[in-house]
């Protein structure tokens, strides 16, 4: 096909009385398929109309539950995964006589229970009994730790569960025990289930609502870090193991009457949601359907080379190969009018201009667009052709929106299996998979670090006690949940201020320059996902500081009564205890906010788990390394953390800014169309829902929300 012939497609495309005689049994029944699509469409809305509170009240519920996961269950699931964090090693070395060696690798299990833990979600998470199981294990566990002693020989023990002063280690059955019910306790390790949970109460809410609840639910699980390490540290220096063993005991109950709650509640709910979808995106996939039908109406699909030979062979190569292959996938078109380079190759044409796609996110974005104008575009003409007696007078003159509300793309658009992606994208899909699955699994190094020595190189090197260490990280956790907070609250400040700027202002705005916009183009650092590489760097600081600072040489003769008799550093070294709680927390609520944000949905659910799964990994690796650092030097532990995280700023640098270009001063318009005004009203809501991967309503046609156009980030999933 020649240029000049792909430059008339449009044209062909909006000619209402198009010719479809050799083609009219086909087209008769795409009509009455059509028909009957919104006539079942209507049924279905009917009994919706009139009850707008019904509607309302639904929504309210959802954002109540999405809440009531981030902030009770996972408070409580943060209290219940952390505090053995503080305990666990100080009390095999201390409570038991282990070596330092031993005492670490009894944490270490732990970590191995929480790397069995998000494989087990995945596959439990279908039956909400086998779930809860997980969710037991806290209580199973601390259960177990009273039992401890008993093992041991409780004459062997004094009343707070420690081994009494000069006996030796206990045999190997207690010593087993106590790493087994360490490991039971790790099992708990349940937040990808509730990542997941999240995900489908927000699934009709903008990306932003959903990055609030999901930054909502860090600030709670930093808050439970923070009451686990002080509780757990205080419990454990006055009553040792028995304090501690009896707070898990409290939490393992609420661990299970929370999640109890919800599950009762939601799961049916759930498994209706997810078994509609599935059927949902069969039906639409089938190349019988009338969406596929509709959509494929205006031929510019025959440069397909499958369609070429269908045309050459006949009807019955065509039925042979709808036998074989049933299903069709959704692409982009490309003509000589459809893509533009510079403003001089822009033409007047029915269909928009699209700019040449840097990234898949952009090339989604064009493909929603495409697809939805050529389903409208279809409808029309159908409706006006020499079929449009068939069509009763109310589906004639319909607007886009109302069509579009029948023919939706928007569920296929949202899968990665449902498009055809060019074979650059394809590859740029598996980099993001697995570049969010690496910082799931490798962002925990640095928190596996404190965890695994924080405690006892305070212990060892400042010869304070541990409490000191408990407080410090707790002022950490705390310090990370109000900066969490203060995110979501800044977050809506700039969404109500950009809402009541008006086209011409914020057209002013972006084309001035001032120390205003100065600091706009700042605060894009701190915007997702540019925000993670901040955070990576951030932790080198109190990693080195950690690292290389060294106490007095008189440490051990100091006496500690107030703030003022400190030791030159311990200050330093405790603020930078603090200030690793604090980046941690931000780093890993940046984290799964930009996988909500980069992956589509089919790949969220799979990619947390299995970035949940090498977290674990990650965790007992450390704890493996850091027992062989921690008995070469105290020091060498954050000094080996420390290159790492320094390692990864220009590496993480590279793959967002570089290979992807999603970085937020790196989004741009790409949909060019020749009356911009008229245009980006009619299609807002199709690019917004494209972009936002949530099933939002398509106003097309109403301008509804053209105040989020020009600060809508393609990038947003």
């Amino acid at each position: 096909m020649g240029e000049e012939e792909l430059e008339n497609i449009p044209s062909k495309l909006t000619t209402p009385s198009m010719n479809l005689d050799k083609v009219k049994d086909d087209v008769d029944d795409l009509v009455l398929q059509v028909v009957t699509e919104f006539e079942n469409a209507n049924d279905s809305a009917a009994p919706a109309q009139g009850t707008q509170d019904s509607s309302s009240s639904s929504a309210k519920s959802t954002i109540f539950w999405a809440y009531f996961l981030a902030i009770p269950v996972v408070f409580i699931y943060g209290v219940a995964t952390r505090m053995q964090f503080t305990y666990g090693a100080l009390y095999g070395r201390d409570g038991l006589h282990l070596s330092n060696a031993a005492a670490i690798l009894a944490t270490g299990f732990t970590c191995a229970g929480r790397a069995t833990a998000p494989l087990l979600v995945v596959q439990y998470l279908k039956t909400p009994h086998l779930f809860m199981l997980l969710n037991a294990t806290t209580l199973v566990g601390c259960i177990g730790m009273l039992l401890v002693p008993v093992i041991g020989g409780t004459e062997n023990f004094d009343k707070n569960g420690v081994l009494k002063e000069g006996l030796p280690t206990p045999g190997l059955e207690t010593i087993l025990f106590y790493y087994l019910v360490m490991y039971i306790q790790g099992l708990a390790e349940v937040l990808t289930g509730w990542d997941i949970l999240m995900k489908f109460e927000t699934r009709h809410r903008t990306p932003d609502e959903q990055q609030n609840v999901l930054c909502m639910s860090f600030v709670a699980i930093a808050s439970g870090s923070a009451a686990a390490f002080y509780l757990s540290s205080w419990l454990y220096e006055i009553h040792g193991l028995y304090g501690c063993a009896y707070l898990g005991i409290a939490i393992g109950v609420l661990n299970i009457v929370f999640p109890v709650l919800y599950l009762t509640q939601r799961w049916g709910e759930l498994s209706a949601w997810r078994n509609h979808n599935n059927e949902k995106r069969l039906q639409l996939t089938s190349k019988n359907s009338s969406f596929m039908k509709i959509l494929h109406l205006d031929n510019l699909d025959s440069t397909n080379e499958e369609d070429d030979n269908e045309k050459v062979l006949g009807e019955c190569k065509r039925d042979s190969i709808q036998n074989s292959s049933n299903t069709k996938k959704l692409k982009f078109v490309k003509s000589s009018s459809d893509f533009v380079i510079d403003d001089d190759s822009k033409t007047n044409s029915a269909f928009a201009h699209y700019l040449e796609p840097r990234n898949h996110y952009e090339y989604k974005q064009q493909l929603h667009h495409q697809t939805s104008k050529r389903i409208s575009n279809n409808f029309q003409r159908l409706s006006s052709g020499d079929c449009s007696d068939m069509f009763p007078n109310c589906y004639k003159d319909l607007e886009p929106d109302e069509i579009l509300r029948v023919f939706d793309p928007t569920v296929l658009l949202k899968h990665s299996k449902h498009i055809e992606w060019p074979s650059k994208f394809e590859k740029e899909i598996k980099v993001v998979r697995w570049f969010c699955i690496l910082v799931l699994g490798l962002g925990v190094t640095m928190i596996s670090a404190q965890f695994a020595v924080y405690t006892l190189y305070l212990v060892d090197v400042w010869n304070v006690t541990p409490i000191y260490a408990g407080a410090s990280m707790a002022v950490g956790e705390i310090a990370g949940m109000f900066t969490l907070l203060t995110s979501i609250l800044m977050r809506k400040i700039t969404s109500k201020v950009q809402k009541g700027k008006t086209t011409a202002q914020a057209s002013k705005s972006d084309s001035t320059f001032d120390l205003r916009s100065l600091f706009r183009y700042l605060s894009l650092l701190l915007h997702i996902p540019s925000q993670f590489v901040i955070c990576c760097a951030l932790s080198v600081i109190p990693l080195a500081l950690l690292g290389f600072l060294k106490p007095p040489t008189n440490i051990d003769d100091i006496v500690i009564t107030g703030i003022s008799s400190y030791p030159p550093g311990l200050v330093v070294i405790l603020v930078s205890g603090a200030f690793i709680g604090l980046v941690n927390c931000v780093m890993h609520s940046t984290t799964i906010e930009m996988c909500s944000r980069l992956l589509l949905d089919d790949l969220f659910g799979s990619s947390v788990a299995i970035g949940y799964s090498i977290r674990p990994i990650v965790n007992v690796s450390v704890f493996l390394l850091a027992t062989l650092l921690y008995s070469l030097s105290e020091y060498a532990v954050y000094q080996a953390i420390a290159l790492f995280y320094a390692l990864s700023v220009p590496v993480s640098f590279y793959v967002l800014a570089s290979y992807l270009k999603c970085m937020p001063w790196q989004k741009r318009e790409v949909i060019l169309d020749k009356e911009p005004e008229t245009v980006k009203k009619l299609f807002l809501d199709l690019t917004e829902s494209s972009v936002s991967q949530n099933e939002i309503d398509l106003g097309l046609g109403k301008g509804e929300g053209s105040e989020y156009l020009d600060n809508t980030s393609v990038y947003s999933c």
